[in-house]
C-alpha cells in the first residue's frame, strides 16, 4: 500500500515538474525490414530498417532487443542515410538519439547475435523471437527475413503466433516472413533450419539429430491449424442457430416481462382503489424505505422511525431532546429493537435524551454494541419486507430459466475467441450478459406490491400531501424524511421556539423536530463507524522462445 502511494506522488511530481518527458510522444512505425544473416560461426548479423512517423516534438526511438539464454547481442549501431546516431543502452532497451519535430525518417539499425543458431549434427537452426508480447507498439507492415551463410536447398522454415503461415523459400534458400501488421502485445517467433554443412566453424549446440524434431514440431503447428480450421468451419456454421435460439429465448422473457407488467396493472385497476392515498396501514414506515430504496436503510431512516413512534403514540416527547417510552406495545419486530437499542441500552428504560445518544456512540467499548442494534434493526426491516408478498413468486421460474441460458452461454462464449470469431464472441456474451442481469434483478411486483409503489413512487418528490388528511400527511411527510429527499430542508427548518410533537401535531412539528433529531442521529453514526480495507497485487512476466523478444518505439 505504502510503495503504491510513494509511486503515485512520484508520478504526479513528474508530470510537474517533467511534463514533455511524461506524456508520451505519437507516432506510427509504418514499415519494417528485418533481415538476419547466418554466418559460418553460427552468428547472426542482424540489419534492421524502420521507418516512423512522428506528430510533434520527438527525441529519438527505442529497441528493446531480448537476448535469448545462452546468446547475447553485440555491436548495436544506428544510421541515417549513412550518418552515425547516438545510443544510449539501458539494459535490453536501446535508445537512438534523432530529436525533431513532425517528420517521416527510416532509422537502420545493426547488430550481431551471438550463437545467434543452434548447430547439430545434422542441421543448424534460427529460431528467434524480434518481438514479443512486452512490444507496446504496432508495427504497420513488418517483413522478416534469413539468409543462409551459403546458398542451400530444401531448408525448413515455419513461424509461431503472428508469424505462423507468412513464411515463404527463395532461390537461394533465405525464408522471408511477410508478416504485415503486428499489433502490440504479440508473439512472432520464426524458425529457420539448414543443413549443418554450412556452419563449419560454429560449435555443436548438442550431439544429436535434430531434422526430425524441427519436422514433428512444423507438422504439430499444422495439425493444430488444421483442427482450427476445421473447428471454426464447424463453430461458424451452427454459431448463427445457436445464438437464434438463444435470442428467442431472451425475446420471449421480454415478452413475458411486458404481458406480466399489464396483467399485474390490469388486476390492479380492476381492484377496488385504496381508501388511503398512503398506505400507512399496509406496511411499516421504515419497511416502505426498504421496500422503495433497494433495502438501504440510512440515518434518515432512524430519525423517521423514532418519529413515527412518537406518532402512533408509543412515545412522548418531554423537551427538545428528551423523549419518554409511554408503552411497547409494538405492531413489528424492528419497532421492538429500536425501543430496545435507544431506550433500555442506551437510555434507563424509560427516557432518552439524545445528548445520551451521541456519547454511548462516541464510547469507544460501546461502538461494537451500538453496530449490533444498527444491524439488528435494518435486518428486521428487511425481514418485514420480505415475508411480505410483495413480489410475484412466479417470477423465480423465470429466473431459473434465465439463470440456465446465461450458464448455457459460457461455453459459447469461450469457444468462440478460441476459434477466432471474435464477432460471435461478442455477440454471445451480449446475450450472457443480458440473461445473467435478467436472473439477478427479475422481481415482478404482486398487485399488493404495485399498488404500494404506486402510492409510494410519486410521494419522492410530490408535495400533494399537503392537501390530505391529517392522519395521511404525517406519515407522508416522513416517508420523505426517511428517503432522504427532505434533507436541505431539514437543513434549514430548525425552530425558532421548542414545541412538543404529539399524535395530533401538524406536520411542521414533526419536520421541525426532525431537524434536530437527524444531526444527533448522523453525529452518533459518524461516531460508531468503522472501516477497513486492504490492497493485493501481484506481477507477471512474458517473452518469447527462451526468454528472448523485443519490441520499438519512441520518446
Amino acid at each position: 500500500m505504502i510503495k503504491r502511494q510513494v509511486s503515485a506522488i512520484i508520478m504526479v511530481l513528474a508530470v510537474i515538474l517533467f511534463p514533455t518527458q511524461v506524456f508520451a510522444v505519437e507516432f506510427d512505425i509504418e514499415k519494417s525490414t528485418i533481415e538476419a544473416n547466418l554466418q559460418e560461426n553460427a552468428a547472426v548479423e542482424v540489419t534492421e530498417q524502420h521507418t516512423y512517423t512522428f506528430e510533434g516534438e520527438f527525441n529519438g526511438i527505442t529497441r528493446a532487443l531480448f537476448p535469448k539464454e545462452g546468446t547475447s547481442i553485440q555491436d548495436v549501431h544506428a544510421t541515417e542515410n549513412g550518418k552515425n546516431l547516438e545510443i544510449g543502452q539501458d539494459d535490453n532497451t536501446y535508445k537512438v538519439y534523432r530529436p525533431g519535430e513532425d517528420e517521416t525518417f527510416t532509422i537502420t539499425l545493426t547488430y550481431t547475435i551471438e550463437n545467434g543458431a543452434d548447430v547439430y549434427n545434422d542441421v543448424a537452426e534460427f529460431y528467434w523471437p524480434f518481438f514479443d508480447q512486452r512490444n507496446e507498439s504496432t508495427f504497420e507492415d513488418l517483413t522478416i527475413t534469413v539468409t543462409p551463410p551459403e546458398p542451400a536447398t530444401d531448408p525448413i522454415a515455419f513461424g509461431y503466433d503472428q508469424a505462423y503461415g507468412t513464411e515463404s523459400i527463395n532461390d537461394q534458400g533465405s525464408v522471408t516472413f511477410s508478416l504485415g501488421e503486428v499489433s502490440g502485445g504479440s508473439n512472432g517467433d520464426v524458425r529457420v533450419a539448414y543443413d549443418a554443412s554450412l556452419f563449419p566453424a560454429a560449435d555443436v549446440a548438442a550431439d544429436k539429430d535434430m531434422r526430425q524434431d524441427i519436422l514433428e514440431a512444423k507438422q504439430s503447428l499444422e495439425n493444430e491449424a488444421t483442427a482450427l480450421a476445421k473447428r471454426k468451419k464447424f463453430m461458424n456454421t451452427i454459431a448463427p442457430y445457436v445464438l437464434g435460439a438463444f435470442l428467442v429465448v431472451g425475446v420471449g422473457l421480454m415478452i413475458h416481462r411486458l404481458r406480466k407488467r399489464r396483467e399485474t396493472e390490469h388486476e390492479l385497476d380492476r381492484q377496488a382503489a385504496s381508501t388511503s392515498p398512503f398506505p400507512k396501514d399496509a406496511m411499516s414506515l421504515p419497511g416502505m424505505v426498504s421496500f422503495m430504496n433497494h433495502g438501504v436503510l440510512s440515518t434518515n431512516a432512524m430519525t423517521a422511525s423514532l418519529l413515527d413512534l412518537v406518532r402512533k403514540g408509543l412515545v412522548e416527547q418531554v423537551s427538545e431532546k428528551e423523549f419518554r417510552l409511554l408503552h411497547r406495545r409494538t405492531d413489528y419486530k424492528h419497532e421492538d429493537i429500536l425501543i430496545e437499542w435507544l431506550f433500555d441500552e442506551i437510555a434507563d428504560g424509560r427516557e432518552l435524551d439524545l445528548e445520551d445518544l451521541k456519547d454511548y456512540a462516541a464510547n469507544k467499548k460501546k461502538r461494537d454494541v451500538y453496530q449490533r442494534f444498527y444491524e439488528r434493526w435494518k435486518y428486521a426491516v428487511q425481514e418485514e419486507v420480505r415475508r411480505m408478498p410483495l413480489r410475484d413468486e412466479g417470477g423465480k421460474v423465470w429466473r431459473t430459466v434465465s439463470g440456465i441460458a446465461a450458464f448455457a452461454m459460457v461455453p459459447f462464449a469461450i469457444i468462440f475467441p478460441i476459434s477466432d470469431l471474435f464477432g460471435w464472441m461478442f455477440a454471445s456474451i451480449a446475450l450472457l450478459v443480458f440473461f445473467l442481469l435478467f436472473s439477478i434483478f427479475y422481481r415482478p411486483l404482486s398487485v399488493e406490491g404495485l399498488r404500494i409503489h404506486n402510492q409510494l413512487a410519486p410521494l419522492k418528490w410530490s408535495e400533494k400531501w399537503k392537501d390530505w388528511e391529517h392522519d395521511d400527511q404525517i406519515p407522508a411527510m416522513l416517508f420523505q424524511v426517511a428517503m432522504g429527499r427532505r434533507d436541505n430542508m431539514l437543513k434549514e427548518q430548525m425552530p425558532n421556539s421548542w414545541r412538543p410533537a404529539t399524535s395530533q401535531s401538524d406536520w411542521i412539528v414533526y419536520l421541525a423536530l426532525a431537524s434536530l433529531l437527524q444531526e444527533d442521529f448522523e453525529t452518533a453514526n459518524t461516531s460508531a463507524a468503522v472501516a477497513g480495507a486492504g490492497i493485493t497485487s501481484s506481477g507477471n512476466s512474458a517473452g518469447g522462445v527462451g526468454g528472448g523478444g523485443g519490441g520499438a518505439g519512441g520518446f
